[in-house]
């Protein structure tokens, strides 16, 4: 393994769990202890983590708000991939998307069609990044506050949000048969509800970890949504509750 994938893998692994300890890093890693502790003490340098007693946390403080792409999208898997590739099927010709900076949206971006004109909005900056170089992409970065996450967000985030009409929307909540989309975040909550609201088509993204969740803060209810791409990884009987008692959502399994 090179250092600098060595390096990017520490920073994958401390994206996730907010902290490391160099003993598990050097048999994750298959290195020594010696060369752990080096490359913990660079990337501190590069004000990336601090380092504690036997490892390093996450620098929360950080100027540097993004990592490589796959620091935190890298361990993606199959199941998100599905999702992805078959949402990117529902960008037309002409239309405006909001696509926002989840894992899965971003995969989104490795299967759409660059040759189509469609405008994109979004509040991830990573996701802006990436699609500024596609001539054929017209892509607004909606502005506001900018968390570790690098998804804007906050009230200049919402009323901004509140100037686009979309023809299609990817959302990527909590989602429960009864309980409809939910999220633990109200300041996120509030936003997908502006985006819900200017939208004439909302589509769920129904990664398996997301469905018959209910959190903190309701964002709308399911007759708002109307398609569900859920992954193989879905219970049947899960996906069930939605074609017995929401008939009016299209269903898709991937």
């Amino acid at each position: 393994m090179l250092i600098e994938e060595r390096r990017d893998k520490i920073l994958q692994l401390l994206y996730k769990h907010k902290s490391v300890m160099v003993n598990e890093l050097a048999q994750s890693l298959n290195t020594s202890v010696h060369t752990i502790r080096n490359d913990l003490s660079y990337l501190e340098k590069e004000n990336l983590l601090r380092r504690t007693h036997g490892g390093a946390i996450l620098n929360e403080k950080s100027i540097r708000r993004t990592f490589q792409s796959s620091v935190r999208y890298g361990e993606s898997d199959d199941s998100q991939h599905a999702i992805a590739k078959e949402a990117a099927q529902h960008i037309e010709e002409g239309t405006t998307v909001y696509i926002g900076g989840s894992t899965t949206h971003y995969l989104m971006l490795q299967y759409i069609n660059t040759s189509m004109n469609f405008t994109v909005v979004t509040n991830s900056l990573k996701i802006a990044i990436e699609l500024s170089t596609v001539s054929n992409i017209d892509c607004y970065i909606v502005g506001g506050k900018v968390p570790y996450s690098a998804n804007t967000n906050g009230s200049l985030t919402l009323e901004l949000m509140r100037q686009f009409n979309f023809d299609t929307s990817f959302i990527n909540t909590g989602i429960d048969a009864f309980s409809g989309l939910t999220t633990s975040n109200p300041e996120v909550a509030l936003i997908q509800k502006a985006i819900i609201k200017q939208s004439k088509r909302v589509i769920f993204l129904g990664n398996h970890y997301r469905v018959g969740i209910t959190s903190f803060f309701n964002v709308c209810s399911l007759e708002k949504v109307h398609t569900i791409i859920f992954d193989s990884n879905v219970p049947e009987a899960e996906k069930d509750n939605y074609k017995e008692n929401h008939k009016y959502i299209e269903i898709i399994q991937t």
